[in-house]
C-alpha cells in the first residue's frame, strides 16, 4: 500500500510539474513550439496536470497568468524551475511558508480578524487594513499594536457580539505570514525596529506604571505576577500574544486602580522588552555568606588565600583586581589559569559548581571585591 502510494504521489508530481513548467509556454507562445518541450514519455498529460492544479487547490493560492488566486506569486509570471526535481526542490523548499500561510489564512477566518479587517482587498472595514504588516510586521510593532489598540478592538467587538480570540505565539506567527503574503509589498521595503535599551526601559517600567501591578524581584504591585519569576524560552510572537490575551484583565486593572492606560511606541515597546529579557536572564544575588565554605569545600584555597589565610601561593583575593560585578567575577573565572603544578592540584581535581553554588561564590567575591 506505502509504493502504491508513493507511486501515485509521484504520477500527481509529475502532473502538476508538467502543468507548472509548460502550460505557461502554452499561454505564452505558439502551441506548437509550447508542445515541441514536451518530455518524450506518452504517460504524462499537461490536461491532467491542469485538472491536479485545480482539484488539489493549487489555484486557490496561486495564478497562471491571472487566472487563479493571488495569495501566491502568479506561476507563469515567476521564473519557473528548470527541471522536475528543480521544481520537486522549490516545492519542498516552499512548503513550510506555503504550510504557515494557508494556517494564517484559515485563523484569519476563524478568530473572526476578517469581520473588522481587510487584507488584499478582502474582508470588514470596521478596523484598518492590515496591509501595512507587509511593510511593518515585525513582533515588536506587533505587539505594539495590539496593546495600543486593544480597548478599542474590544469594544469593536463586544458591539458586534464578536467573541474575543485569543492567539499562541505560533498562531500569530501563521496568521502574519498570511497577512505578509496576501498584500503587496510595499515599494520602500520593510522598516524594522532598533534592538531595545535595558535602561530605558527600566525607567519606562516606571514611568508607564508598569511597577504598580508588577514585582520585579520582590519590588513593585502584586495585582500582576513577579515579571523575573517568569519560566521557559519565549518568543517575541510568545511576549505578543501574552499581550493580547492578557489586555482585557490588565487595562480592568489599571482602570480600578485610577491608573491611565498607557500607550507605547514601538521604540518604548522594544525597551521595556530588552530590560524584561535582562532581569530574568541576569542571575539573582547569591548569599555572600556561604562563599567562605565554599572555597574551602571546592579546594579553592589549596592555591588561594584570602586575608592572609589559606595555604596556596597563587595570590591572595583580597588583592584580586576586577572583582566588584557579576561580570567581573566571571570573566576572573573564565581568565583563570589552572597551575599545574601547585601542591594538591589537578586537572582532575578541577572543581564544578551549580548554579547556585556559581551565585553564592560570585556573591562572597564581589564583597571582596567591593570593599578594596
Amino acid at each position: 500500500m506505502v509504493a502504491v502510494s508513493m507511486i501515485r504521489s509521484y504520477k500527481l508530481l509529475r502532473r502538476l510539474a508538467l502543468v507548472l513548467g509548460f502550460l505557461p509556454a502554452m499561454l505564452l507562445f505558439p502551441h506548437e513550439s509550447a508542445w515541441a518541450q514536451v518530455p518524450s514519455g506518452q504517460s504524462q498529460s499537461i490536461l491532467a496536470g491542469s485538472r491536479v492544479f485545480g482539484t488539489r487547490g493549487c489555484s486557490a493560492c496561486h495564478a497562471v497568468n491571472g487566472l487563479g488566486g493571488s495569495l501566491g506569486p502568479d506561476l507563469a509570471k515567476s521564473e519557473r524551475p528548470k527541471s522536475f526535481y528543480g521544481f520537486a526542490a522549490a516545492m519542498w523548499n516552499h512548503l513550510p511558508d506555503m504550510v504557515e500561510t494557508a494556517v494564517g489564512q484559515e485563523l484569519f477566518a476563524d478568530k473572526s480578524c476578517i469581520v473588522c479587517h481587510q487584507a488584499g482587498g478582502v474582508g470588514g472595514v470596521v478596523g484598518p487594513s492590515l496591509d501595512f504588516l507587509n511593510q511593518s510586521g515585525s513582533p515588536v510593532q506587533i505587539a505594539t499594536a495590539l496593546w495600543n489598540h486593544g480597548p478599542s478592538m474590544s469594544a469593536a467587538m463586544r458591539e458586534r457580539g464578536i467573541r474575543r480570540p485569543t492567539f499562541t505565539g505560533s498562531e500569530l506567527g501563521d496568521l502574519i505570514a498570511f497577512l505578509k503574503s496576501a498584500t503587496d509589498r510595499l515599494p520602500q521595503g520593510a522598516m524594522s525596529v532598533l534592538p531595545g535599551r535595558a535602561e530605558e526601559g527600566r525607567l519606562l517600567f516606571e514611568q508607564k506604571s508598569c511597577v504598580g501591578c508588577h514585582t520585579i524581584r520582590g519590588t513593585g504591585g502584586t495585582v500582576g505576577p513577579d515579571l523575573s519569576q517568569l519560566t521557559g524560552r519565549r518568543s517575541l510572537l510568545d511576549f505578543a500574544a501574552a499581550m493580547w490575551n492578557k489586555a482585557p484583565a490588565m487595562t480592568a486593572a489599571m482602570r480600578q486602580a485610577g491608573v491611565a492606560v498607557p500607550q507605547l511606541t514601538a521604540e518604548e515597546m522594544a525597551d521595556l522588552l530588552a530590560y524584561l529579557h535582562l532581569v530574568q536572564y541576569s542571575a539573582e544575588e547569591g548569599e555572600s555568606d556561604r562563599g567562605p565554605r565554599l572555597l574551602r569545600g571546592k579546594g579553592c584555597l589549596v592555591c588561594h588565600s584570602v586575608a592572609g589565610r589559606g595555604g596556596g601561593t597563587a595570590g591572595d583575593l583580597t588583592q584580586a583586581r576586577g572583582l566588584a560585578s557579576q561580570a567581573g567575577v566571571i570573566s576572573a573565572l573564565w581568565n583563570h589559569v589552572l597551575i599545574s603544578d601547585e601542591p594538591g592540584r589537578s586537572a582532575a581535581s578541577w572543581p564544578t559548581f551549580t548554579p547556585e553554588g556559581m551565585s553564592d561564590l560570585a556573591a562572597y567575591l564581589q564583597t571582596i571585591g567591593r570593599a578594596r
